[in-house]
């Protein structure tokens, strides 16, 4: 039996088995059988691609950009966010739930590209 998981760069790739899934993530074979099962919807930021599991994806991944240097990150976990770029755990929660615009530079990807619809960087000074 074939199995198709999505890698944390987000590209489907497909396993022929399970200890092959387990060797590639470099996890335990009853814990990726989990996943696989629907019991979980990720293991090591590998994704299962049960629909239930595709609707999380959606709601958990963000897209984060930094205004300073544009640099764009994708991360579906935030404290990954949060330790990689050295910002607080509570001020990235505050950032996807919208209660603050802008954070050590980074901004929501869509708030990003609700500023340059406005007119760029100036927009975001006046705030």
């Amino acid at each position: 039996m074939k199995y198709t998981l999505i890698s944390p760069e987000g590209v489907r790739v497909r396993f022929d088995s399970l200890k092959d899934v387990a060797n590639r993530i470099g996890g335990k074979y009853q814990s990726v059988a989990n996943m696989l099962s629907g019991h979980a919807y990720t293991y090591k930021n590998w994704w299962s691609t049960r629909p239930e599991a595709v609707i999380a994806r959606k709601k958990r991944i963000k897209a984060f950009v930094n205004i300073y240097t544009l640099e764009r990150d994708v991360s579906g976990h935030q404290s990954h966010f949060a330790k990689k770029h050295e910002v607080a755990l509570v001020h990235t929660n505050r950032l996807i739930n919208g209660k603050a615009v802008c954070v050590n530079g980074w901004v929501l990807e869509e708030t990003y590209n609700i500023i340059q619809e406005m007119g760029g960087m100036t927009c975001l000074l006046s705030l």
